[in-house]
């Protein structure tokens, strides 16, 4: 039976070092989560203490070069903050005036007769009102044949119909247009 009992012994300092290792990987999570929780402390302290010491001139005295730094930080980050700002406001309007296939939502070069990847035919339509002063860029549609004079002859259907299917309705031509506007710049 030496075997068995060494084979316990085994499991059992596996065991064991499993427990250890589980336990102290919960206790550095804990710590972890003491440590955070006090800097938020710390600096929620911090920013009652500085508004202290900037509404009161006793208190700002020796402390100058700090408040200095502290605003000059306040300072930069206004700056990039705008920066930000701007670069977006830039960015959305490029995107607002990028003009886009109404078929397949590519996008166009200004004046583009035809798509580049789809081929589909482009045409210009001039806003009415003069507010909008930008093009409005839609998908051109073939003309509509006009209507003969004389009763059409009707048409035998391409595909021969199985009997008793039902018959299959026309499919109606229309002139319908796709329209977008470009935004003012």
């Amino acid at each position: 039976m030496g075997i068995l009992d060494d084979l316990s012994s085994a499991l059992s300092k596996a065991q064991a070092g499993a427990t250890r290792f589980a336990d102290s990987a919960s206790l550095k999570f804990k710590l972890g989560e003491a440590d955070r929780k006090r800097r938020d402390y710390m600096a929620q302290l911090g920013e009652s203490l500085y508004s202290m010491v900037c509404n009161d001139p006793a208190l700002k005295a020796g402390r100058e070069e700090i408040l200095a730094g502290i605003a000059q930080c306040e300072a930069d980050k206004a700056q990039a903050q705008a920066e930000l700002d701007r670069i977006a406001k830039e960015a959305a309007e490029a995107k607002a005036a990028t003009l886009v296939c109404p078929t397949c939502g590519s996008a166009l070069t200004q004046g583009a007769a035809f798509c580049s990847t789809c081929g589909t035919r482009i045409a210009v339509v001039e806003q009415p009102s003069a507010a909008a002063q930008q093009p409005v860029y839609t998908q051109a549609q073939p003309q509509a044949a006009p209507a003969p004079q004389q009763p059409a002859q009707p048409q035998r259907p391409a595909q021969p119909q199985q009997p008793g299917a039902a018959p299959q309705p026309a499919q109606a031509a229309s002139a319908q247009e796709q329209s977008y506007e470009v935004p003012e710049k």
